[in-house]
């Protein structure tokens, strides 16, 4: 403040006096309010001119550029070094704290995993059919079995007056892109194996997928899906299938429920002329934005088009279930049926999905039908993820290892609600450039917060006396809160290890291929940078049906007299005699392993997928190097990819 004052004149105009003192005021309630994080989260939540004021002086106040500040609430704990604020990656046994929090962490060895409890007796289960049905962006209280006044899904709730419906169910996340991954995998999201930066990326092999297991068991599986998703969002979950259906005729934005109807009736015919148990898969895209259902029930603003749309997938979705009884099916298959994520209508300030982990995003339906278990309305704390171990629990499958999913098995048999405490998860990927930003909550009943980990700052939530998560409990319940809050900080270091581990073991150390590194040309030695860059490639490979433009580069790490340079890669695509232009720009490894951290002689290599589906003729790819947002190295020419 005193700053301030001392640039204004001696005898400033009157006009000007009143709004200087409101700015100085201004000033002082926001160095006040950020000194302490309760402080600072209720400038975040206020918004505004005082949300603003106090980045505007955290931003004066960064000194090394990293987005925090020692002072006003900023937290940096070295505000020279921009690889050190307490959003950053602590890496474990270096003698450096990253984080700024507890000092330099130490990471145990680690732990055997366990396989996932079942609780049925496999000797008992008959291999019944699998019919998989999800719906995409369905939040939970827009059935009326979960709380609805409006005559949505009536044949859904029909199917849930004769099943389990799970009151309390889950999604672990709030894309698409990521939950599909994690919900046929069992597994949350951080601990899903993939491969690729950004928006594309492959689910690997050795995540013991849902239809892996079946296929594994004798089942034909087959997925019935929108082309729009599977080839823009999702490569690598046709493991398993021996028909991966990916169907043109199913557009986003106009009714396409009706049609998949027809590719599942069609499927669940062919299916059960044939021998064996067969498990199938489809994904109802309707009730994704743009709203636009073929009959307006309920009106025209936003949320009963979106409604609207719900009667229309709940119509195909009968006629799906109808198909099963007249082929005599319905007591021989086990039907499960949820969504990937919900969807919001602006009652905390956003509107559909993607960006926030309340309720409306991230509850969602989970009903369970399985042939002789009695009906049931269960308020068990589960997870979307648990949808695997459930399944082959009850069709008698061995269980998998344990990455946080459980069986429900027991509770659609009959079981009590009864069982220890749980605590569910879930993640909004906030930058896909920059996996380290994002939201991750934790729900232990009736609990819930919600932690932003690039601020470090959190707030919590009591579902039972405030549903619509309204009012932040942080100081009336401080010890539950700081045990959330230490559960989910655990949670994202062990996450972060564990995919630094994954990526080092697939991509450092590991030079060209030979055929590859024949064609790179000399490598180019970057002394400034303390690394060689020893080249890049562009080619295209098919992975399950789907061409994808794989853009791979490689860097040597080389001796450095004292600490390597911090690096980003940075690439631009060029249509070819076309109006187009793009860029990407990210961390080797995701960030997780900075170039000041590389040994000498180790070999990185960088790989991104990319699809360019609105681009005609090829595309031109060159790569450069940047270091402290400048441009260290190139542009180079990797070469041209033709349009998939």
């Amino acid at each position: 403040v005193a700053a301030v004052v001392g640039r204004t004149r001696a005898r400033p105009p009157e006009r000007f006096v009143w709004p200087a003192i409101l700015a100085a005021a201004a000033v002082i309630g926001v160095v006040s309010l950020a000194a302490s994080p309760n402080g600072r989260q209720a400038v975040q939540d206020t918004g505004g001119l005082t949300r603003h004021a106090l980045a505007g002086l955290k931003s004066l106040a960064d000194g090394d550029g990293d987005g925090f500040s020692t002072v006003f609430g900023g937290g940096d704990c070295d505000d020279d070094d921009p690889n050190i604020h307490p959003g950053a990656f602590d890496l474990a046994d270096n003698g450096v704290d990253e984080d700024c929090r507890d000092g330099d962490r130490h990471q145990p060895g680690a732990a055997p995993r366990h396989l996932v409890t079942h609780h049925l007796d496999p000797n008992a289960r008959e291999r019944h059919n699998v019919l998989l049905i999800t719906i995409d962006a369905a939040r939970a209280d827009a059935l009326p079995c979960l709380g609805a006044t409006r005559p949505t899904t009536p044949a859904l709730c029909a199917l849930a007056d004769r099943s389990t419906i799970f009151t309390r169910a889950y999604s672990p996340g709030v894309t698409t892109r990521y939950v599909l991954p994690a919900m046929m995998a069992g597994r949350l999201l951080g601990d899903v194996s993939i491969e690729g930066e950004g928006a594309h990326f492959l689910t690997l092999s050795g995540n013991d997928l849902l239809f892996e297991r079946l296929a594994g068991a004798g089942y034909a599986v087959e997925a019935h899906l929108p082309a729009w998703l599977t080839e823009r969002l999702g490569y690598g979950l046709e493991a398993g299938t021996e028909r991966y259906a990916r169907h043109a005729d199913l557009p986003l934005k106009r009714p396409s429920g009706a049609r998949l109807a027809d590719h599942g009736v069609e499927a669940i015919t062919r299916l059960a002329a044939g021998e064996g148990p067969w498990a199938l898969w489809l994904h109802f895209f309707d009730p994704h934005a743009p709203y636009r259902p073929p009959a307006h029930p309920f009106g025209d603003d936003d949320r009963a088009l979106y409604d609207g749309e719900l009667v229309y997938t709940d119509a195909q979705i009968r006629r799906v279930l109808e198909a099963l009884d007249r082929h005599g099916l319905t007591d021989d298959t086990v039907v499960v049926v949820t969504a990937d994520h919900g969807e919001a209508f602006g009652e905390h300030g956003l509107g559909f999905h993607g960006k926030q982990l309340f309720e409306e995003a991230v509850r969602v339906p989970l009903i369970v039908h399985a042939p002789g278990a009695p009906p049931s309305r269960s308020d068990r704390l589960v997870s979307v993820v648990d949808i695997p171990e459930t399944i082959t629990d009850l069709v008698g499958l061995p269980p998998a290892l344990d990455y946080g999913a459980r069986s429900q098995a027991d509770r659609v048999a009959g079981a009590p609600d009864d069982v220890p405490p749980r605590t569910v998860y879930f993640e909004a990927v906030l930058d896909a450039q920059r996996p380290d930003r994002r939201l991750v909550g934790a729900l232990r009943w009736p609990y819930k917060l919600i932690y932003d980990a690039r601020t470090d700052l959190a707030r919590l939530y009591d579902l039972s006396t405030d549903p619509g998560e309204r009012v932040d409990r942080r100081d009336a319940a401080p010890e539950v809160f700081a045990a959330l809050l230490g559960d989910v900080r655990d949670r994202v270091q062990s996450q972060r290890d564990t995919a630094l581990a994954r990526l080092l073991q697939r991509q450092a150390g590991v030079p060209p291929p030979p055929e590859v590194a024949a064609g790179l040309g000399a490598p180019e030695p970057l002394p400034t940078l303390g690394i060689t860059w020893l080249g890049g490639v562009v080619d295209t490979v098919e992975h399950g049906g789907v061409s994808l433009v794989r853009i791979r580069q490689w860097l040597r790490a080389d001796p450095f007299d004292g600490r390597r340079p911090d690096l980003a890669l940075r690439l631009d695509y060029a249509g070819v005699g076309a109006r187009y232009r793009q860029k990407r720009v990210s961390r080797p490894l995701r960030g997780l392993y900075p170039a000041w951290r590389w040994t000498p002689g180790e070999v990185i290599t960088d790989v991104r997928y990319e699809r360019f589906d609105n681009v005609r003729g090829t595309i031109e790819v060159s790569a450069s190097l940047q270091s402290g947002g400048a441009t260290a190295f190139g542009p180079r020419a990797l070469g041209r990819a033709v349009r998939p």
